[in-house]
């Protein structure tokens, strides 16, 4: 177009001209339920045919949105029933979805429908289709039916508007904009968006927000503008809120959470002027697209972790790559952007390169890629990349020089894209004589010429023509990027594209904080807005920005780097890093070897990663988010891009090349070191779940007065919900099994019939016959030991029964599998005739259960039963018994079976770990049972008891996410904890068991290397200065945000 190469052009009033084109397409949606962007290019009237591949819409690709799913639906029910499509007028359609939608029992759903087919004269073919008509989900919709009724009759356009179909309120506002009559219920702000239109047959075909603002003022549905003036409105609002009215528990419980924090943030500072947000744009995103994030980001972790290994590797002499260093952030990057621009080029990979590829994949180290295998990767990239502006081969080996830079294709001093698709890399005097202009502006202006490289080298600059088929041969599978390169223009369309996208926030969540912050004007009256000015959104790229021009990336590692450090003691290795000495300044560099950097973030390994976003996003002014989200971008910007880089930036130090970055300044001059002092200091609250029981009310269906089936309330009795799970699934059944020990001759003669030696037990019970008692019958052995030589009379095998015991055991049937060893086999498999079936298979398989209990293992096993059973033969075995110690296993209840019935506690459910304190001033510890805890709460008890079996009084006691602090020697001695307690030595209960309570230092979020730093299973009973902790501990309560409200200051 007029000479240039135009991409991502609005075609649109090219095929929609008229309000006919619309009609005509929305009656073609109207009988779909859902379409994707391949269906919806093949629509006839735009006859795109063969051309279709040069043609996308402006939604997500390959994703399908939803056209009319109930007329769909009701039309596939009716071809069905072999009724005309014809029939379904629009009363008609109202009338069946009503039936469909608000009659639920089948019997009356069936009586309804033989009415509505005797009203229109259908066959009882009808009846019988439509009875099995899937039912409408009861969910919220985003508008009222009120809300619909006033604002279609604007929407809707051509044979569909009508102008008798505007609400009368409507109207007559739409007459005041019209004649430009003075009211003060129309704000200016509508007269701003109605300006053009010119008379009532313009207010068709409306946009949703416009039809919003000639209807309510502004542009969404608000019942009305709030402004809440203390905090205890925040307590109002949260005890009138509706649970599910939002149809997203997860949603629900971020806002209701977010209200709670700015309620009590309130209360302490006493005023609030105005609030930022970040929020994750995930929470907008449905099931599909997070599936697609989550491959994505898995994705670009292997490519990191590849990344590092290259690097690592390329240290090595052998691949003569100069200056390489490993762990430089700047060139993980910029070989990231050289070996993405060859994956993602021309061509497919190279079956080779793929098996490569894959074994980087790999977490065993030996099938990771070998010294020919990185070689040969090395050869193939260098052989692919080329410099996007010249077409010259970039050699790998001088990749990390001064010879070559990563260069931006859009400026950043004109629009801030710092995603790869928006990063080349290529020569460095190539990159200065490029500027600050888009690449494609470049090229035109500089074609043909030559650059000097020095050391007698040059290079020649693109034609318009090469670039442009270079671009399209080389980049046709990164499309993003293609039209970047080929982008001689910012256009206004793709700044208010990605502004739609970093301000997104839910509209719930901006207009209930806009009530906290919402201005009042000099005549008294609040913003009309649903949205305050005062709520500040900012997105994800703008904080990660921030923090790494403020320098907080670094305050982070000097906050995590000594949990590092630490895991260098443990393992008694520099693998986990190392001091350096940088610029005059000592670090220590961090690292984590490769098979363990799969899902690692060394940001999300301690809770505090929140606070530190929380104070760049307070930090965040309206033009950091405005210069950094492009809004300075646009043409209508208040304040140019190039004025806002003066006020937030300064230049950085040049580099070797004489280059210069803008950095954005910091808050304040000391900044960092605030930041680093105040994450320090945090103290990290949790949430906790304690509700165990509740009482609730039961409802039953009943016949009233009338015949009428309605619901009425139980009356009779307390009504009880357990809040959490009471077992496991699995139930157990009591065993008495028959068992060998061995015990002093002295107590085998108190039952010799169950001595297991026959000899011995003949010989006992004639003694006795002959009147000897037990002294002269252990004279006896004693006196004639020579005859007795195999008998150890301190060691006497006897029978026993595990019921006479304290060794109480239950058993359940278990699926055959390869962890039956021949310990556990003889130890816990009950029937003694299976045993030996077992052991027999087992030792034929050498005592290997992976072969003897594998499938195929357990068929063989099954057709060799006879052989194995001695000749008997023996149902197929699949599942055996075992036993187990009953344990903490609790009854299942008191009435018929089930009382013979155990059951094992359910995961989580051991609540609380009580600590009691003897007379003498000593600490017990016990875990009290949930099944306990819900009898002692159903009685109006506390959880725990004051007193337990050994006499011990109730000290206090801990919940799981409970807080508490390790008092230090000198404070144990003089008994008295200050209010400046050291914030390293408090800890989170994480769980308890028996005796046992487990804990972790309160800001871990993750472990670095899992059971190895904070212990077995990732918790630990001992501090890390190796104290046992619940010997000398002593809770603290914190509140939501993060300040000690109490010291349980009780040392014993």
């Amino acid at each position: 177009m007029d000479g240039k190469l135009l991409t991502d052009i609005d075609v649109t009033t090219e095929y929609l001209s008229s309000k006919d084109d619309y009609v005509a397409l929305y009656e073609w949606l109207c009988v779909r339920k859902e379409i994707e962007q391949k269906t919806f290019l093949k629509y006839p009237a735009f006859g795109l045919k063969k051309e279709i591949e040069n043609y996308r819409w402006n939604y997500i690709e390959g994703k399908s949105y939803p056209c009319n799913e109930t007329r769909s639906l009701i039309l596939h029910y009716l071809e069905k029933a072999g009724i005309s499509s014809t029939f379904l007028s629009t009363k008609i359609e109202e009338s069946l979805w009503h039936i469909l939608y608000s009659v639920e029992d089948r019997i009356e759903l069936e009586t309804a429908l033989r009415t509505f087919a005797s009203k229109y004269q259908l066959s009882c073919n009808f009846v019988e289709v439509f009875k099995k008509f899937p039912p409408f989900k009861k969910e919220y919709g985003a508008y009222s039916a009120k809300a619909i009724k006033r604002l279609l009759p604007l929407m809707r356009m051509g044979k569909y508007w009508k102008v008798d179909a505007i609400d009368g309120n409507t109207a007559e506002r739409i007459e005041k904009i019209l004649s430009g009559e003075c009211d003060e219920k129309i704000l200016n702000k509508v007269w701003e968006k109605t300006i053009h239109l010119s008379e009532t047959s313009d207010f068709q075909g409306l946009p949703l927000w416009l039809a919003c603002y000639v209807v309510y003022n502004r542009h969404s549905e608000v019942k009305e503008v709030a402004k809440w003036k203390s905090p205890e409105d925040i307590d109002i609002y949260l005890k009138s809120f509706k649970q599910h009215s939002l149809r997203n528990p997860i949603v629900e419980q971020v806002i209701t959470e977010t209200l709670r924090v700015v309620r009590d943030i309130w209360k302490r500072v006493e005023q609030i002027d105005e609030i930022h947000v970040e929020l994750g744009r995930e929470m907008k995103n449905p099931s599909e697209k997070r599936r697609q994030m989550t491959e994505r980001m898995l994705e670009n972790e292997n490519a990191n972790i590849r990344i590092k290994a290259l690097l690592t590797e390329f240290m090595n002499p052998e691949y003569e790559m100069e200056n390489v260093r490993p762990y430089s952030p700047s060139q993980q990057e910029i070989l990231r952007i050289y070996e993405d621009t060859v994956l993602n080029g021309a061509g497919d990979i190279p079956e080779d390169i793929e098996i490569i590829l894959k074994k980087f994949k790999e977490n065993d180290i030996k099938k990771r890629p070998g010294k020919s295998d990185f070689l040969r990767y090395k050869l193939w990239l260098e052989q692919q990349y080329r410099s996007p502006y010249t077409g010259e081969i970039i050699p790998l080996g001088k990749l990390f020089t001064t010879a070559y830079e990563i260069e931006h294709v859009i400026p950043q001093s004109r629009y801030f894209d710092d995603s790869f698709s928006n990063k080349v890399i290529c020569e460095s005097e190539v990159n200065k004589l490029k500027d600050n202009m888009l690449g494609y502006e470049f090229i035109k202006k500089h074609a043909g010429e030559i650059v000097e490289l020095g050391f007698g080298k040059s290079v020649k600059i693109f034609s318009v023509e090469a670039y442009e088929r270079f671009v399209g041969e080389n980049y046709y599978k990164a499309g993003s990027k293609k039209s970047k390169l080929l982008m001689d223009d910012i256009p206004e369309k793709f700044i208010e594209r990605q502004l739609n996208d970093s301000r997104y926030i839910s509209r719930v969540v901006k207009g209930l904080l806009s009530n906290v912050v919402r201005e009042e004007d000099a005549n008294g009256e609040y913003e009309s807005e649903a949205i305050s000015k005062n709520v500040i959104v900012c997105s994800g790229s703008v904080t990660d920005r921030l923090k790494k021009d403020w320098g907080v990336n670094d305050v982070w590692n000097n906050i995590v780097y000594s949990r590092f450090e630490r895991l260098n003691r443990l393992t008694e290795s520099q693998q986990f890093g190392h001091w350096e000495n940088r610029e005059g300044k000592r670090f220590f560099q961090t690292e984590l070897p490769l098979e363990y950097q799969k899902g690692f973030s060394k940001k999300r390994i301690d809770h505090r990663h929140h606070a530190m976003d929380a104070i760049i996003i307070a930090c965040a002014t309206r033009n950091h988010v405005n210069y950094l989200s492009n809004e300075s971008a646009s043409k209508h910007a208040r304040i140019a891009r190039y004025d806002l880089q003066r006020m937030l930036c300064d230049k950085s130090k040049a580099d070797r090349g004489g280059n210069y970055k803008w950095i954005i300044q910091k808050p304040w001059a000391t900044f960092t070191q605030d930041v680093y002092r105040t994450l320090l200091d945090i103290i990290v609250s949790f949430k906790q779940n304690l509700r165990v029981i509740n009482k609730m009310t039961n409802y039953y269906q009943a016949y009233d007065d009338a015949g009428k089936k309605v619901f009425k309330k139980q009356k009779k009795g307390d009504s009880w919900a357990i809040r959490k799970s009471m077992h496991k699934d699995t139930v157990f059944g009591q065993v008495n099994l028959r068992k060998i020990k061995e015990v002093r001759l002295s107590v085998a003669l108190e039952s010799p019939e169950k001595i297991v030696d026959k000899k011995i037990k003949e010989k006992v019970l004639q003694l006795f016959a002959y009147q000897y008692d037990k002294k002269k019958i252990e004279k006896y052995f004693k006196e004639n030991a020579s005859l007795w030589k195999e008998v150890n009379l301190a060691k006497i095998p006897v029978y026993y029964f595990t019921d006479e015991s304290s060794e109480l055991l239950v058993a359940v049937r278990k699926n055959l599998d390869t962890g039956f060893t021949e310990k556990k086999i003889r130890e816990s498999v009950t029937d003694t005739g299976i045993q030996k079936i077992l052991l027999n298979h087992l030792s034929n398989k050498g005592d290997k259960p992976e072969l003897a209990f594998s499938p195929d293992g357990i068929d063989e096993m099954n057709r060799n039963l006879v052989i194995l059973n001695g000749g008997k033969p023996h149902q197929p075995i699949y599942k055996v018994r075992v036993c187990e110690p009953l344990g903490n296993k609790f009854k299942v209840g008191t009435n018929g079976n089930k009382s013979a019935k155990y059951v094992e506690a359910a995961k989580g459910t051991n609540l609380f770990f009580a600590i009691y304190v003897t007379d003498d001033g000593k600490r017990t510890y016990e875990t009290i049972p949930l099944n306990v805890v819900i009898e002692r709460e159903k009685l109006g008890w506390l959880p725990v008891p004051e007193k337990n079996d050994k006499g011990g009084n109730l000290l206090f006691w801990l919940s799981p996410n409970d807080l508490v602090y390790l008092p230090t020697e000198e404070e144990l001695m003089n008994g008295i904890i200050s209010d400046s307690i050291d914030r390293n030595r408090i800890y989170k209960m994480v769980s308890c068991t028996g005796n046992e309570g487990h804990f972790i230092p309160e800001n871990i979020s993750n472990p670095i290397i899992p059971t190895l730093e904070l212990g077995s299973n990732n918790k630990a009973q001992r501090a890390w200065t190796d104290e046992m902790i619940k010997e000398t501990f002593i809770p603290i309560k914190v509140d939501r945000l993060g300040q000690i409200t109490e010291i349980i200051n009780k040392i014993r």
